[in-house]
């Protein structure tokens, strides 16, 4: 029992560092956005080590052979199940916080209220998203048909993940549309603004955002902004 227990304190641990490190990587507020993608890079790697190391104990315990190709492949499916368990909740959490502050706008907008950064809201948006990348951790930290359960029950412990979809693919494909007509105007803004330019260097300024704005319409999970230009082009 003391072995399950620190075994739901790692992947719990896991799973919320990378949480905020996926917020930290989405809002870009205290620095770049790679530096939340790195801390998320560490969590899968961290949380494959663990999950690499157990089944390895566990083989030698049960008096198993462990030779290097069955090495290879107890690490290939903890790193796969890592990274699902790490990438399903990172985006269960930012699901449902969009959902929730989605709604609350909503609700705030009828009552002629205003939502500008509320903390509490964002309080409760957050505490959700937590709830539930947590709970589609869980499921998928606990393979199917080893909790004892019936099959029906096991069927409805998906909840979280259902649940997460519903919620996320409505929010991605509204977002993925609306990211897409934004580029696309800014893209034929770029466009007249460079047969316009009264000089070489603008042009080339006009092109060269012409030319990111229409490969990022495509690519929804992209800023809406560049970072920065080329230095020759500053």
């Amino acid at each position: 029992m003391r072995r399950l227990r620190t075994d739901i304190k790692v992947w719990q641990l896991m799973t919320v560092v990378a949480v905020l490190a996926s917020m930290l990587a989405a809002a870009r507020a205290a620095g770049p956005q790679g530096f939340g993608v790195v801390i998320v890079l560490i969590c899968i790697g961290g949380l494959t080590c663990v999950r690499y190391s157990r089944a390895v104990a566990r083989r030698t315990s049960d008096g198993l052979a462990t030779g290097v190709f069955q090495r290879y492949r107890i690490l290939s499916l903890s790193a796969l199940a890592a990274t699902a368990i790490i990438g399903a909740s990172d985006l269960a959490f930012i699901a449902a916080v969009k959902g929730f502050l989605k709604v609350a706008s909503a609700i705030y907008n009828e009552s002629h209220a205003r939502l500008d950064g509320d903390p509490i809201i964002l309080a409760m948006g957050t505490t959700v998203g937590l709830y539930l990348a947590l709970s589609v951790a869980r499921r998928l930290a606990n393979p199917l048909g080893r909790d004892g359960r019936s099959s029906g029950r096991r069927r409805l412990a998906w909840w979280p993940v259902v649940v997460s979809l519903l919620i996320g693919l409505p929010l991605f494909a509204a977002h993925a549309r609306e990211h897409y007509r934004s580029c696309r105007m800014e893209s034929a803004y770029h466009g007249l603004e460079e047969l316009k330019a009264s000089d070489r260097k603008q042009a080339a300024r006009h092109a060269w955002l012409r030319r990111w704005y229409e490969s990022a319409a495509f690519q929804p999970w992209r800023p809406m902004r560049p970072d920065r230009l080329p230095p020759e082009l500053r």
